[in-house]
């Protein structure tokens, strides 16, 4: 998997240590947006060989939906990827990152915890959307949606991302200019689903432990006990991977976006609705 990403910062807000961002809706409380396309503070980046990627933004009182502005010509409601210009299909196909400065991402505290949330619902559309796999759950390459958090400095990416019938998480450490470390993608089902349902997702970071555990609707899904290192138990759900020295991860900062996947030639697309998006840091002694 590859990232194309500018710099940035956070474009939230903070109150004590709490930072909260839009998207963010509550009951028939009116989106604090623009009108149309991304909240203030959100950039898309150049995915899938196009400038902002393949997918347009909008304000729904569900919350913030994006999907790829193609439609199927039989059902005009139904997203589908376009074919890029120039490049090759890959599996990004549109994201979007928090903020405009350098570098990009919050900060992580070197003692105590640093919690990403978000609110999700996504569904894929197109011919292969709910074709199985030979173990019997949807295949990812056809389409996925969720929410990032990526360590830039190291490469490491830490995601929940949804089909139609799982939520899955993605724990990648990705190559670097002049860096000689291996690499490799965990993609893990965590939990069923059904399309359109929504979901209450959180990235909790501890840097000084070197950990991070994702939480899926308040339950512990997954964790990693040592960033940058591979999971000798989950060598069933590697995905791609490299050979090199491996190293523990410490990261500084994690930048927060939300994205669209999908790496097969099918015209399939990826709906994703977020809202309530916060970023939280705890430390020791602090409530």
């Amino acid at each position: 998997m590859t990232y194309t990403r500018h710099a940035s910062d956070t474009g939230f807000r903070r109150t004590g240590g709490r930072s909260r961002c839009s998207p963010t809706s509550s009951g028939s409380r009116m989106p604090a947006w623009q009108p149309d396309g991304l909240p203030p503070g959100w950039l898309a980046r150049p995915a899938a060989g196009l400038p902002a990627g393949d997918g347009t933004a909008r304000v729904t009182p569900e919350g913030l939906v994006v999907a790829p502005p193609g439609t199927d010509p039989a059902h005009p409601r139904t997203p589908v990827r376009r074919p890029a210009p120039s490049a090759p299909l890959g599996h990004l196909r549109w994201a979007a990152f928090a903020g405009t400065a350098t570098p990009p991402g919050f900060t992580l505290p070197d003692t105590g915890l640093l919690t990403a949330h978000m609110e999700l619902a996504a569904e894929v559309y197109g011919p292969g959307a709910d074709r199985p796999t030979a173990a019997g759950i949807a295949d990812t390459r056809h389409g996925m949606g969720g929410m990032l958090c990526v360590d830039l400095g190291s490469g490491l990416v830490l995601d929940f991302l949804l089909t139609n019938d799982r939520v899955w998480v993605l724990y990648e450490r990705l190559g670097r200019p002049g860096a000689g470390h291996g690499t490799f993608t965990y993609e893990v089902p965590v939990a069923e689903r059904s399309p359109g349902r929504r979901h209450r997702c959180a990235i909790r970071v501890d840097r000084a432990r070197g950990t991070a555990v994702w939480l899926l609707d308040g339950t512990e899904v997954f964790a990693v006990p040592d960033l940058g290192r591979r999971l000798p138990s989950r060598a069933a759900h590697i995905t791609r991977s490299a050979d090199g020295p491996e190293e523990s991860v410490r990261p500084g900062r994690l930048a927060l976006g939300i994205g669209l996947f999908g790496e097969l030639a099918e015209g399939s697309g990826v709906r994703l609705t977020v809202r309530r998006a916060t970023v939280t840091r705890s430390t020791p002694g602090t409530s």
